[in-house]
């Protein structure tokens, strides 16, 4: 079953410093929005339990020392063999 939320000015303001640096403190993003820490904290809490919000890691594959590669190849078709 989905729930319903309402998203105020505070949430998405939450949200826009969590895009911003999703590894900040509560108290950090408290100080930035002006408002209580505990209050981003439960603001953040129900918007990860109503799916809202997700949390994903990714590996900075340079930070350990590897490189992203993209590679794309492209084939021309052969004429087939009678």
């Amino acid at each position: 079953m989905t729930q319903s939320v309402t998203l105020d000015a505070l949430d998405r303001r939450l949200i826009h410093a969590l895009q911003i640096d999703g590894r900040a403190s509560f108290s950090r993003i408290a100080t930035v929005l002006g408002a209580q820490e505990r209050t981003v904290a439960r603001r953040y809490h129900r918007l990860r339990s109503a799916l809202v919000v997700r949390v994903i890691g990714l590996v900075d594959s340079r930070r350990i020392g590897m490189l992203d590669w993209f590679v794309r190849i492209a084939a021309r078709r052969t004429p087939s063999i009678r």
